[in-house]
C-alpha cells in the first residue's frame, strides 16, 4: 500500500518541477522584456554635487530605478509564492506582512543608491543591446538564481555543519574545498576593492567599513557575556552590496548575488535580529546553554 502511494506521488512531484521550470522561464522572459522597455525611460539632470561625485554621473536615470524596483518587488512575490510554496511554507506564513514588505522596499532604495544606480547600464552608458545584455545576464540572472538558495540549503547543505568543531574532522580533500572557497571569497573581495580603488572610492568605503567593524567589535565586547551576534542573510547581502558600486561585469554579478541574499533572506526569515541572547539552564548532567533570538520589531 505504501509502495503504491509512493508511485502515485512521483508523477505529482515531476509535474510540480515541470510547472516550476515553466514559471521560472516565464519570469525570466518577462524580466528581459521589462529590462528592454525601461531603457526607453528618460534621464533627468541633477544639480547635486554629492550625487555627481558618488555616482560619477550628472543624471538621475529612471531606467535603472524602475527596473531595480520591478526586479526586487517581483523577486519578493516570486520567492514567497513559488520558491517557498512547498519548501518553507511555515516560515513564509510567519514573514508575510505589510510592514515587512514596506521595510523591504524602503531599505531597497538605500541599496539602489549605493549599488545598482552606479552599476546598471542605461542608454547613456552604451547601446540598448549592450545595456540589455549587461543588465540581464550579469545582474538579473545571478539575482534570480540566488532566490532559489533554499533548495540548496534544504538539499546537500542540510546535513553539513560549517563549524570548526565539525570541519576539523573532515577528510583532507573536503577541507581543501573549504580553503579554496574561502580563498575565492577573499580574492573576490580584493578585486572589488581594487575596482573601487580605480574609481577613487576606496578611501570613503574603507572608512565606512572600518567604523562599522569598530562598532560591532565594541558591541560584541559589551554583550558577549549574555548575548551572541549572528549574521542573517539579508544583512550579509546589505554588507556586500556597497562594495559593488562600480560599473564592471564582475561587480554586477556579485551585486546580483548580494541583492538575491537580501530578498531571499527577508522572504524566508523576515527582518531577523542579529542579536541572540544566550540563556543558561540547569540540567541534572550539568549546565547547558541555549540561544534565544530577540524578536525584531519588523516580525
Amino acid at each position: 500500500m505504501i509502495k503504491n502511494e509512493d508511485q502515485n506521488s512521483t508523477p505529482k512531484v515531476r509535474q510540480y518541477f515541470y510547472f516550476f521550470k515553466v514559471l521560472l522561464l516565464l519570469y525570466l522572459g518577462i524580466l528581459i522584456v521589462i529590462s528592454f522597455g525601461t531603457l526607453h525611460l528618460r534621464s533627468f539632470e541633477t544639480s547635486s554635487e554629492v550625487y555627481k561625485s558618488f555616482t560619477n554621473s550628472a543624471y538621475l536615470q529612471l531606467s535603472k530605478l524602475f527596473y531595480f524596483y520591478i526586479l526586487i518587488i517581483s523577486g519578493y512575490f516570486y520567492t514567497v509564492s513559488v520558491v517557498l510554496r512547498f519548501k518553507d511554507k511555515e516560515l513564509r506564513d510567519k514573514t508575510e506582512s505589510s510592514l515587512n514588505f514596506i521595510s523591504y522596499i524602503g531599505y531597497g532604495l538605500v541599496l539602489f543608491l549605493v549599488g545598482p544606480n552606479i552599476t546598471l547600464m542605461s542608454t547613456e552608458d552604451g547601446s540598448k543591446i549592450n545595456s540589455l545584455l549587461f543588465n540581464f545576464f550579469a545582474f538579473t540572472i545571478p539575482y534570480v538564481i540566488v532566490l532559489h538558495y533554499s533548495y540548496v540549503e534544504k538539499g546537500f547543505l542540510k546535513d553539513i555543519s560549517l563549524s570548526w568543531d565539525s570541519i576539523k574532522y573532515w577528510e583532507w580533500y573536503h577541507q581543501s574545498v573549504v580553503v579554496l572557497v574561502l580563498l575565492g571569497i577573499l580574492g573576490s573581495v580584493g578585486y572589488l576593492l581594487y575596482l573601487l580603488y580605480l574609481d577613487n572610492k576606496i578611501i570613503e568605503y574603507a572608512i565606512t567599513y572600518i567604523i562599522g567593524i569598530i562598532i560591532v567589535t565594541i558591541l560584541f565586547c559589551i554583550l558577549k557575556r549574555c548575548y551572541k551576534l549572528q549574521l542573517p542573510k539579508y544583512i550579509l547581502g546589505m554588507m556586500i552590496l556597497p562594495l559593488t558600486g562600480t560599473q564592471h561585469i564582475f561587480s554586477a554579478i556579485v551585486q546580483g548575488i548580494a541583492l538575491g541574499l537580501y530578498t531571499e533572506g527577508i522572504c524566508r526569515w523576515g527582518f531577523e535580529s542579529f542579536i541572540v541572547r544566550s540563556l543558561r539552564h540547569t540540567h541534572p548532567q550539568g549546565e547547558i546553554w541555549s540561544t534565544k533570538k530577540f524578536s525584531s520589531k519588523f516580525n
